[in-house]
């Protein structure tokens, strides 16, 4: 969007000089004016003072020129030489017409001229002028009689009036062609230091954004770099790091494009090495004339003097290590050595992985895709991983930052040094969304009260209010929720979305003789056609109206229902499925008994305490079960007790009398009731638990997610008789309040920190909720009508149930209470008390240095606390904890050659004596010790300029090294930002040991990783007892200036 600019209120009242030209002014009565006349220095003054002509043609008290530039200057030239002190926005008045305003702008006077000049604004877009585009302004020179009116410098009044409109438009090239820059320095007058900044004068104003991004100081068009043709490999061509900033001088129209590099330029080498600065060809000034000069600028850099040296690392002590990017115990984990950590009996280590995608830390939520998510390596490589692991350098979420993820397997995350967690990593399963559950088919069979004159609501009586709720969608191996049942109208002859083929219908909505039914229900009654099927269908029966059950621990399928599917069942709710509920009355408008061989019609509700019938059935589905894992997930309620109506009045319970043939709730009908099974009603996940679930041992396909709540059934609630108190309390029209659906269990997660985890803020794999009727989110509900007149009785999901951690660390544990979140979902609230039951707690595992944590200790990080309690196996009191052997076998992790099976150390950053300010590496060499059971041998890798490939080869070695250069001031202990390049991995896209990419950036700083490549360790030193692997030393070679 276009901003304006607009005039300061100052403007109105004051006039802007410059201070050359008041001081010209002040020497105006030492000199002969222009077109005066002088007799020994006497100058001849006017005596009528007027305008002699102006830019915009004035003549006769207006202009000829109607139309200028939104740049242009507006001059008027006078016959005398005019008093700067009489020049203001009140003598000389530039106005806006459509709104009055002034444009931004200034007076500038010399001599007998007066120019108004539109000022320069820049903004974030580039520049623009006082005048806005397409704007009329009037301008008006105030002439004698007038009081504030322009005077010559001998006081006599303006005597020329003019008053005239110009319009704006586009841009005028005050400075002719194409524009031309010139450098400072340059070939002619070259530098004498190493820091220095470069200064480029167009003469002309220039599109400020194509110089300069104001947000980062870089410039799209201008490139400043250092061509270095003194190296045995060949040209190299640095990038200098620096910002560009740019000036506008308006009057003498010049642009000023200033440089200030980060690090000092190197020296010249005896003329091998040069600056150049590149111009890009499409570089244009404010009309789009493009730069007459583009193309490179070679400067001369001076001679430095340099030295030669190394930086040796033999791991003596802790000193240089950067223990947030090291697998803990390695550097000095022996003396003098960074030990590899490989236990070559067990065949395991200390974790940690390769850190091949380097240093996660947010600044913005971010989500994870566990099945095809592009991440960047620490070379700049892009890749894509697709099976869930994501190995780090280090880990950091800062507070008010959430990571989540999307996809079907577990999260991984492996951080080779330490993990710190300050704001939310949340796998927490989806809740179902809210669910409007209430239906009928015509806008004609709203119920009315006469004596209020208030109907139903409007709102359902639309097929998409009839489709069951939507359940809450599993992510990271969490289940699914299941589906709430549909409303019976569905069932119209139309295939509806998720109807199974097959299923017979219910409903002809094109018989509709009841029309505002309680006029007279005894002459216009329901046709009896209307309903297709009111007893038990002989050719396939009805499913959809039912709950379903959601999906299993670790997002097992499930296709269970209680009509075709039954024998299921168990073997689903074994999985930890969270059971639907029936729909009820199971068939249509009438209950089965217990042998499904007799219909009992439904009725409305009998008060007991009166001995009447009410107008309105109270039959209920029950909620969804919950999900079940480490414990069983909660049945799903027919009624809670206390519960109140959207409108918050107390709610009756329901009633079972058998003896009258009242059933308004199931209560003896097995979910799996046609095949005699013993599955209750919305019953909750009940897990068996599988041997060895409680090491979460992804290896094994024990990492798994939570379960998902059950969907709830149809209900009849609502259903309207108008019978004035008939006995009998039979229906005369229908309501049907459909389920919500259940919500999904928590994700499953693995954190593996080769150093410290530090928890502050919250990591969770909650249960989702389940969906709630969408009468109860706003208590009391605000449409009574909706509620009084054939009330909802809709019934909530199911919780799924808390998903899966397992927290390994080799590092130093620190976490808040109760930060680790697997508590199942709650159940979701029904409109008639017939809520969602809860779901079932996940499970974590801790595997630590020691493995010794107490139940105690670990429960105070942990809610609910039998999460971590190793009761469900059978070990009540014992804490699930253990001392972490690390192992990724396989391809877990891997990133082409970069092997996942790996733990590594980064230094700290080397930096030089304070007199040397860049370094020109040239090689490196890394001494190793092993033993494969036959004695102490050594290695030395080693690359430099001379060798065509490293002796360090990723996927290849036992160990690859990389290294990274940055600059940064004498004194400081880590680079400017700015200035560090990419890390650079001998034996991996590079040439001559790496030391031509090194040369990529300016560089004074420089540290180094090296990684243990487990798998390539364990074939050099086997099995034997007492084989080790282990660095001796690191060296770095360079030359200094």
């Amino acid at each position: 969007m276009r901003r304006r600019f607009r005039a300061p209120p100052r403007l109105s009242t004051t006039m802007r000089r410059t201070s050359g030209l008041l001081l010209a002014l002040g020497l105006l009565g030492m000199l002969p004016a222009c077109g005066g006349s002088t007799s020994a220095g006497v100058v001849t003054r006017a005596g009528n003072f007027r305008l002699a002509l102006c830019s915009l043609g004035c003549g006769g008290g207006t202009c000829a020129v109607n139309q200028i530039a939104t740049n242009q200057d507006i001059v008027f030239t006078f016959n005398d030489d005019v008093d700067p002190a009489t020049v203001s926005f009140s003598t000389i008045s530039v106005v806006e017409v459509a709104n009055g305003s002034t444009p931004p702008g200034e007076f500038l006077v010399s001599g007998r001229k007066v120019i108004f000049r539109p000022q320069l604004i820049e903004n974030e877009a580039g520049i623009q002028f006082g005048f806005d585009e397409g704007a009329n302004y009037r301008v008006t020179l105030l002439a004698s009689p007038e009081s504030s009116v322009v005077r010559s410098v001998i006081g006599r009044p303006n005597l020329t009036p003019i008053s005239c409109v110009v319009s704006t438009s586009g841009i005028i090239d005050l400075v002719p062609g194409r524009p031309r820059v010139e450098i400072t320095p340059n070939g002619d007058d070259p530098p004498t230091t190493s820091e220095f900044d470069i200064v480029m004068v167009f003469n002309d104003l220039m599109q400020k954004d194509q110089l300069v991004d104001p947000v980062t100081g870089d410039s799209p068009s201008v490139s400043v770099s250092v061509v270095d043709d003194s190296q045995p490999s060949g040209t190299v061509v640095v990038k200098v790091p620096g910002t560009f900033s740019v000036e506008f001088d308006q009057n003498a129209l010049l642009t000023t494009l200033r440089f200030h590099p980060l690090a000092p330029f190197p020296g010249g080498m005896g003329g091998l090495r040069n600056l150049r600065v590149d111009f890009s060809s499409q570089i244009a000034d404010i009309a789009n004339n493009f730069l007459a000069n583009p193309g490179a600028n070679l400067v001369p850099l001076p001679d430095r003097t340099s030295q030669n040296g190394s930086f040796v690392e033999s791991f003596d002590d802790g000193l240089m290590e950067d223990p947030d990017g090291s697998t803990a115990g390695l550097w000095n984990g022996v003396a003098g050595a960074v030990d590899s950590g490989y236990d070559p009996v067990a065949g395991v280590h200390k974790g940690g992985g390769s850190g091949i995608l380097g240093v996660f830390e947010p600044s913005e939520d971010f989500v994870f895709s566990t099945d095809s998510q592009d991440m960047v390596t620490i070379t700049g490589e892009t890749v894509t991983i697709t099976d869930g692991v994501f190995m780090f350098e280090r880990i950091h979420i800062p507070a008010g930052v959430t990571v989540s993820a999307t996809g079907s397997k577990p999260l991984r995350l492996y951080s080779r040094g330490a993990c710190v967690i300050e704001g939310v990593l949340d796998l927490s399963g989806a809740a179902a969304p809210a669910n409007f559950g209430k239906y009928f088919p015509r806008f004609d069979e709203r119920l009315d009260d006469p004596v209020t004159g208030t109907s139903e609501s409007t709102g359902g009586v639309f097929e998409f209010e009839a489709q069951g709720g939507e359940p809450g969608a599993g992510n990271c191996s969490g289940g699914a929720g299941g589906r709430g049942g549909k409303a019976w109208y569905v069932l119209d002859g139309v295939r509806d979305p998720g109807e199974p083929p097959g299923e017979p219908d219910y409903y002809d909505e094109n018989l509709t003789s009841w029309v505002e039914g309680q006029v007279d229900p005894v002459n216009n009654p329901p046709d009896p056609n209307r309903f297709l099927a009111a007893a038990l269908p002989t050719t396939g029966r009805w499913i959809s109206v039912h709950g379903r059950p959601g999906q299993g621990v670790g997002a097992a399928p499930t296709g269970g229902d209680p009509e075709l599917n039954y024998a299921q069942l168990a073997g689903e709710r074994a999985l930890g499925a969270g059971m639907g509920s029936w729909a009820w009355p199971p068939l249509t408008d009438a209950i089965p008994d217990a042998g499904f061989t007799t219909l009992t019609p439904i009725k409305s509700h009998f008060d007991s305490v009166s001995g009447t019938w009410e107008h309105y059935a109270r039959h209920r589905a029950r909620g969804g079960g919950g999900g079940g894992y480490w414990t069983e997930g909660e049945q799903g309620n027919a009624f809670v007790a206390g519960s109140v109506d959207p409108l918050l009045n107390l709610l009756p319970a329901p009633v079972n009398d058998p003896a009258n043939g009242i059933w308004e709730f199931n209560d003896f009908l097995d979910l799996d009731a046609h095949g005699g099974g013993g599955t209750p009603d919305a019953a909750g996940g009940a897990y068996t638990l599988p041997p060895g679930i409680e090491t979460l041992d992804p290896d094994q396909g024990l990492l798994l997610g939570g379960a998902g709540g059950g969907g709830a059934g149809c209900s009849r609630h609502g259903s309207y008789h108008d019978g004035g108190f008939r006995p009998d309390g039979l229906i005369d029209t229908f309501r049907d309040c459909d389920g919500a659906g259940g919500g999904a269990g928590g994700g499953a997660l693995q954190i593996q920190a080769g150093g410290r985890f530090s928890l502050s803020g919250l990591v969770t794999v909650e249960g989702g909720a389940g969906g709630d009727s969408e009468f109860m989110l706003q208590l009391p509900y605000t449409d009574p009508a909706a509620i009084l007149l054939g009330p909802p009785g809709d019934a909530g999901g199911g919780g799924g149930s808390g998903g899966a951690i397992l927290l390994q660390t080799s590092g130093t544990l620190t976490v808040a209470p109760d930060a680790f979140r697997l508590d199942g979902g709650r159940g979701g609230k029904g409109s008639a008390g017939n809520h969602g039951g809860a779901g079932g707690a996940g499970v974590m595992r801790f595997e630590t240095p020691t493995g010794s944590e107490s139940l105690a200790t670990l429960q105070g990080m942990v809610s609910p606390d039998v999460s971590v309690d190793l009761a469900p196996i059978g070990s009540p009191g014992q804490p699930n904890v253990a001392v972490l052997q690390a192992s990724m076998p396989g391809p877990t992790g891997d990133v082409g050659v970069f092997n996942g099976n790996a733990s590594g150390v980064v230094s700290s950053w080397f930096a030089p004596t304070n007199d040397i300010l860049l370094l020109d590496f040239t090689g490196y060499r890394i001494q190793v010790r092993y033993d494969n059971g036959t004695g102490p041998q050594t290695i030395t890798y080693d690359g430099d300029d001379l060798s065509p490939e490293p002796s360090t080869t990723p996927g290849t070695t036992p160990i690859w090294v990389a290294f990274q250069v940055g600059w940064g001031p004498p004194g400081a202990s880590e680079p400017i930002a700015e200035t560090i390049g990419d890390w650079v991995v001998p034996g991996y896209g590079t040439t001559l040991g790496g030391m031509p990419e090194l040369r990529s950036n300016l560089a004074r700083m420089v540290r180094f990783q090296i990684v243990f490549d487990h798998d390539q360790i364990a074939a050099l030193i086997g099995s034997s007892p007492g084989a080790f692997f282990r660095v001796e030393e690191v060296s770095l070679d360079w030359v200094g200036e």
